[in-house]
């Protein structure tokens, strides 16, 4: 299920109640207010980010206040939330300022050099034995990126990496955990992208659609499916079997999990093409598939 922002008044984004869920984690995005403030109407009023289900190590039972959404300084100031996003494990939320500078935070799991474990959680909290969640998380944000001043359409979080989808179809890609990390651009005419825990899927203008990860590595070994006419349809691509795996690469019939070296690393590898019309504008992947329409 995912929830949508639409744009209000004089042009602007007025988010509505936003929610997400993917695999075992939920995102839920609520305004505090109508945008213009409180009072006297001069203070902008901030969103209220809400998660549930797996966050890294932590349980989160029902749904609980992100705090730090809250204390954040460009949060806290910010116009409007553009794009809230979840992944396995962690949730991310995009605002904009009036000066239409765009800053995404990401809450979850952190990276680690262990590929043993490949992610480790964060740090809170240190004490409580059973690492279930209760009405707030006060911790802060394993990624702070500043992203380009062009509107975002969605962004989308990974393991150690997230990527954000512009207008005008450029598709950045930034570093999670790492501090000081900044937004690159990685690919252009995009019309969607889709992040699994093992694949980075990207449905191009051109009705190509090209990946990284398990998707690509499986159109190493076969060809890529024969063009598929865009219908009012959805179709459907597996590229395997098996359950995701955070260290090697070896194993029996495993997909590793997707990583930003694997994409700063290797270009794409198209695994799909769609012709006709309609043109596709939709792509979304799972753990060993992906659909198209």
């Amino acid at each position: 299920m995912r929830g949508r922002c639409t744009r209000g008044a004089a042009g602007r984004w007025g988010m509505e109640r936003s929610i997400m869920i993917r695999t075992r984690t939920a995102v839920l995005a609520v305004p505090v207010g109508d945008g213009s403030g409180s009072g006297s109407g001069n203070e902008q009023q901030p969103a209220e980010l809400y998660a549930w289900g797996h966050l890294g190590a932590h349980t989160a039972l029902s749904p609980v206040l992100i705090s730090h959404v809250l204390q954040h300084p460009f949060m806290n100031n910010a116009a409007h939330i553009e794009a809230i996003a979840v992944g396995d494990g962690v949730v991310g939320i995009v605002g904009v300022e009036d000066t239409q500078q765009r800053r995404c935070l990401i809450f979850g799991t952190t990276p680690t050099t262990d590929p043993a474990t490949g992610i480790k959680p964060p740090d809170y909290p240190e004490t409580r034995p059973n690492p279930r969640l209760a009405e707030v998380w006060d911790a802060p944000p394993v990624a702070d990126v500043l992203l380009d001043a062009v509107p975002v359409r969605k962004i989308a979080c990974g393991a150690d990496f997230g990527v954000a989808l512009h207008e005008g179809g450029t598709l950045a890609l930034f570093d999670i955990g790492r501090e000081g990390a900044e937004s690159r651009e990685v690919l252009t005419d995009v019309a969607d992208v889709a992040l699994s825990p093992t694949s980075l899927l990207v449905l191009k203008r051109d009705g190509s659609i090209v990946a990284w990860g398990a998707a690509a590595a499986a159109a190493e070994t076969s060809p890529p499916p024969e063009s598929k006419p865009q219908m009012k349809t959805k179709w459907y691509w597996p590229f395997g079997s098996g359950s995701t795996s955070t260290g090697s690469d070896a194993g029996s019939g495993l997909h590793p999990r997707i990583t930003a070296v694997r994409i700063t690393g290797s270009p794409p590898r198209v695994v799909a093409r769609m012709t006709g019309e309609p043109q596709a504008t939709r792509v979304e992947a799972g753990w060993d598939h992906f659909a198209v329409w």
